[in-house]
């Protein structure tokens, strides 16, 4: 496993502290495994990944961390919840591409252009007043690879 790198490491003290929570060895380990992965994972995911960690052991850390703004959860389009890292932490602004026969997610960083007209929008509906925009969010909905191979196959 992959630590976090030192930066992401301090923003995750910072935050665990100002929620009152420790930075312990738990906490560290689901927190790096959510860094080194290049997708978001679940529960199973980082079970099988962190073997020493049991499932209550996961599930304590996830909502610990969510709660310090760590992590986040993406509710998966198979109806399985899926975690990484928080902006705050991760240092990156992504979007996710959702497989919709077996629900895996993968981070997608979109072109600036498309960002910047994301922003755009999001700015136009902020002084609309209609609506106080903190961020954006994009998930473009398909088939994996794997899926369209299996396809393919049948």
């Amino acid at each position: 496993m992959r630590s976090l790198a030192a930066s992401g490491d301090d923003q995750l003290r910072l935050l665990l502290e100002r929620a009152g929570l420790r930075c312990n060895r738990a906490r560290r380990q689901v927190a790096g495994r959510l860094r080194s992965e290049a997708r978001p994972l679940s529960a199973e995911d980082l079970r099988l990944a962190e073997p020493s960690l049991p499932y209550s052991s996961i599930y304590r850390t996830l909502a610990a961390l969510i709660q310090a703004g760590v992590v986040r959860r993406l509710a998966g389009i198979d109806g399985n919840a899926r975690f990484e890292l928080t902006e705050a932490v991760s240092g990156e602004h992504h979007h996710h591409l959702a497989c919709a026969d077996c629900g895996a997610m993968e981070a997608l960083v979109l072109p600036a252009g498309v960002e910047t007209g994301l922003e755009r929008a999001a700015a136009a509906v902020r002084r609309s007043g209609r609506f106080a925009v903190e961020s954006h969010q994009v998930e473009l909905i398909g088939r994996c690879a794997a899926c369209m191979a299996r396809r393919r196959r049948r």
